[in-house]
C-alpha cells in the first residue's frame, strides 16, 4: 500500500513553490525600493505606502517575514498531512 509517485511528485513540487516564495517576495520587495533605499527616487507609485518610505519598506518587510515564518511552515505542514492522509489507491 504504497502512495503512488505521482501524487508525491505533486506535493514535493507544492512545497518546493512554497518554500520558494519568501525568496520571490524578498527579490521583489527589494528591486521594487531599491532607489528608495539608495535616496535617489520616490517609493514605487503602483504600491500602496504607509507613512514615510521607511515605514513603507518596514510594513512590507514585515509582511515578507510574516509569510517566511508564519505562512510557509504552516502550508508545508499542511502539505504534509494532506499528503499523509491521502488514501492508496487500489492496484
Amino acid at each position: 500500500m504504497e502512495h503512488d509517485t505521482r501524487s508525491l511528485a505533486g506535493h514535493l513540487a507544492g512545497v518546493a513553490v512554497v518554500v520558494a516564495l519568501p525568496m520571490a517576495l524578498e527579490a521583489a520587495l527589494d528591486a521594487a525600493v531599491s532607489g528608495a533605499r539608495a535616496g535617489g527616487g520616490a517609493f514605487p507609485t503602483w504600491l500602496p505606502a504607509f507613512g514615510t518610505v521607511g515605514q513603507t519598506v518596514l510594513t512590507y518587510s514585515l509582511a515578507v517575514s510574516a509569510v517566511t515564518y508564519v505562512f510557509v511552515p504552516a502550508a508545508v505542514f499542511a502539505l504534509g498531512y494532506r499528503y499523509g492522509r491521502r488514501r492508496p489507491r487500489a492496484t
